[in-house]
């Protein structure tokens, strides 16, 4: 199997977070946002109610988006 640039720049996008997120998270995000599963869908598979698979994506999505400040506040602070 040969991947496109296109795949590997999904790949790189995703392992960035590797380091924040469990594997579970980066599948999550994967699942709804490259492969374009529905939110119903992903509750299914997963066992879950759709308020459960909505509210994770919500505190994913705040992660990433509060890790850069994370990041600068611990280097600030001498935690590197």
């Amino acid at each position: 199997m040969e991947f496109s640039s296109e795949d590997e720049h999904d790949f790189l996008v995703f392992n960035e977070y590797s380091h924040i997120l469990s594997s579970e998270k980066i599948e999550l995000l994967k699942d709804y946002y490259y492969t374009g599963k529905t939110i119903e869908d992903i509750a299914e598979e997963k066992g879950k109610t759709i308020g459960a698979v909505k509210m994770q994506l919500k505190r994913i999505r705040e992660k990433i988006k509060n890790f850069p400040k994370e990041t600068d506040n611990e280097k600030e602070s001498g935690f590197n």
